[in-house]
């Protein structure tokens, strides 16, 4: 099935994607890849679930990230090397003040990478301006739509 755009229904500077698998939600970063810099601050948004992670992957594997892309949820923070630039993958799920946030690393990496945070909501005032905001949802069965919807705001 071929990936889905739309702009119907989308809040003000957001492109809608729809997605039906994995591979899918990977391909859509890919395609946001292509525009990433090192000034690049992506927030992430989404129930458990919605493919955050998954899309994070995405994103390194098409800058030519190397080695195993996997949730920093224990961990807080992952960075990923080898491709174009340095990604620098935090998820905020497990942290609860600004003392966590303080000590996590985030500030430091701004600027010399690609920064994608899960769960940013989280630390929303902490992102910095022209922050790029993508709002996973995962599939609804008790609708039948299987697919998930992912809206990429700021661009």
């Amino acid at each position: 099935m071929a990936i889905g755009k739309t702009t119907g229904g989308a809040a003000s500077g957001e492109n809608v994607y729809w997605s039906s698998s994995p591979a899918e939600t990977r391909d859509i970063a890919a395609k946001l890849a292509a525009t990433c810099s090192s000034s690049t601050v992506l927030a992430l948004r989404g129930d458990l679930g919605a493919g955050k992670t998954e899309f994070i992957k995405g994103l390194a594997e098409a800058m030519g990230c190397q080695g195993p892309i996997t949730s920093p949820t224990f961990a807080i923070a992952h960075e990923y090397t080898g491709g174009q630039l340095p990604v620098f993958h935090f998820d905020f799920y497990r942290m609860e003040d600004e003392d966590e946030f303080e000590t996590c690393g985030f500030e430091e990496c701004l600027g010399t990478g690609v920064v994608a945070a899960e769960w940013a909501d989280k630390f929303a005032h902490r992102l910095p301006p022209g922050t790029i905001w993508i709002e996973m949802s995962a599939a609804n069965p008790s609708t039948g739509d299987a697919r998930h919807r992912i809206a990429i705001g700021g661009l």
